[in-house]
């Protein structure tokens, strides 16, 4: 495996370090051959954090934007910059809610069904969501519900962003979402699907943020889900 990890990241200077620590702890435990690229907006002070810690991890990377691009934006970005030889691709958040050391129980499922994407579930036997917001935890089960009446989709966490991709994903759908707030998860997986590609969960521990605030508006959120409903209905 040859591992290219993709971190959108807006304001998130605190969390960076610890991210950066832990993940490199896990990916060199591993073994593993990887590159990790950050897709950086807004806070500067995170240009300068990054760059300390490049002198000790030369494999990480940046793509600076002064202003925030919206997840899909950003992700799609990234893909961009994903090189020929890399053959997996890991997403994630760059605020700590997803622990890099649940990492092993990827590269297992992917091992033992070698699926094309894995996805780290919250919702699934084993899974948590431990967020404080309410709000979130319920309009993420509420959404990936809907989903799976309108479309008979058994995926249970489709909005999660903790994938492990194979590169093969990227390079045939991943420019083709259009999505640019946070339905850009699920259109990714809609698209995954009707391309016929395999997907497995993994219970993985969403955990609250330690610094920092969400940057996930209520208002804004629902509003783009209500109009990606809209037009998976037109569509269908």
């Amino acid at each position: 495996m040859k591992l290219f990890c993709l971190i959108p990241s807006y304001n998130e200077s605190g969390n960076l370090k610890e991210l950066c620590l832990r993940l490199n702890s896990v990916l060199k435990r591993k073994k593993i051959d990887y590159k990790i690229l950050f897709i950086l907006q807004g806070d500067v002070k995170s240009i300068e954090i990054l760059k300390i810690i490049q002198k000790s991890y030369p494999q990480i990377g940046f793509q600076y934007f002064p202003n925030a691009l919206g997840i899909g934006k950003a992700y799609r970005t990234g893909f961009l910059k994903v090189p020929k030889k890399w053959t997996h691709v890991l997403t994630l958040d760059a605020d700590l809610n997803h622990q890099p050391e649940e990492l092993e129980k990827f590269f297992h499922a992917l091992q033992k069904t070698n699926a094309d994407i894995v996805i780290g579930s919250r919702f699934i036997k084993g899974g948590n969501f431990y967020d404080k917001r309410w709000w979130k935890r319920i309009g993420s089960q509420f959404v990936n519900q809907v989903i799976n009446i309108l479309l008979g989709i058994t995926i249970k966490d489709k909005t999660s962003g903790y994938r492990l991709i194979k590169k093969e994903v990227i390079a045939n759908i991943g420019l083709k979402v259009k999505e640019k707030g946070y339905p850009f998860y699920m259109e990714f997986i809609l698209l995954a699907q009707k391309s016929r590609y395999s997907i497995v969960e993994v219970p993985i521990n969403y955990v609250p943020r330690k610094w920092g605030k969400s940057k996930m508006g209520k208002i804004k959120t629902l509003i783009d889900y209500l109009a990606f409903f809209c037009k998976l209905l037109i569509n269908s």
